[in-house]
């Protein structure tokens, strides 16, 4: 779905939202009480339009009985800053090398940019978010990713230096239920967390697939860069 086609609910005429929600009533039923976690990728945060739209429709899932929370991402927000400031990016295999200088633009631009304004489109489309990081409350604990690759001349397996990148290794999930059972909405950024006394970088899907794994979740959606579409 591109951004022309995304259907902006709260815009169209009362029975058309009216056979909307008839149709969405037995899902609405089946999903009740369950926790939906939501993969909300820095791609689909260009559009200003399209984000207040995500975020009404995060309130709608709240409003039906669902508890969504939402993972998010910021790729294309940290590779400007670092542009800004003239910090040169290299990937290897589409993860970022992290250098300490690196990480701590990351965490800037992830926790005190990203994660506030998504609490606030949420906050203002009539919900009540709540932010959070792999720290608060010891939420996400990680370890250092390692990744190796065969040398094409000599054929030796050598071990990549990724400098400060992390996975996921465990949620305290109990974090997340509590702020379901009080009716918030929680909203992570995936950037980093300690380890060994150092902080780590990972990305959107590593914490995705631990929050699935361990929440009291029934399903996931994830909003990229095809679109905002869910895949």
């Amino acid at each position: 779905m591109t951004d022309s086609q995304t259907v902006d609910i709260a815009a169209l005429d009362w029975p058309t939202k009216a056979n909307i929600l008839s149709e969405a009533l037995p899902f609405m039923r089946r999903f009740a009480g369950k926790t939906f976690v939501i993969k909300y990728g820095g791609h689909a945060m260009g559009n200003e339009a399209l984000a207040d739209v995500f975020a009404r429709d995060v309130v709608l899932l709240k409003q039906v009985g669902i508890n969504p929370v939402i993972v998010h991402g910021g790729g294309p927000q940290i590779g400007k800053m670092l542009d800004r400031l003239k910090i040169q990016s290299q990937f290897i295999d589409g993860l970022r090398i992290t250098d300490e200088a690196t990480v701590e633009i990351v965490e800037m631009v992830l926790a005190g940019s990203i994660n506030k304004q998504l609490v606030g489109a949420i906050n203002r489309a009539g919900g009540l978010a709540v932010g959070l990081s792999g720290k608060d409350a010891n939420l996400i604990t990680a370890r250092r990713l390692t990744r190796t690759k065969v040398d094409p001349d000599s054929h030796i397996e050598k071990v990549l230096d990724l400098g400060f990148v992390g996975e996921p290794e465990s949620v305290n999930v109990e974090v997340l239920n509590v702020f379901c059972r009080l009716q918030h909405y929680s909203s992570h950024r995936p950037d980093r967390h300690r380890h060994q006394g150092r902080d780590l970088q990972y990305q959107c899907r590593y914490r995705c697939r631990r929050n699935r794994r361990g929440a009291e979740r029934h399903s996931a959606a994830a909003a990229d860069r095809c679109g905002g579409r869910a895949r």
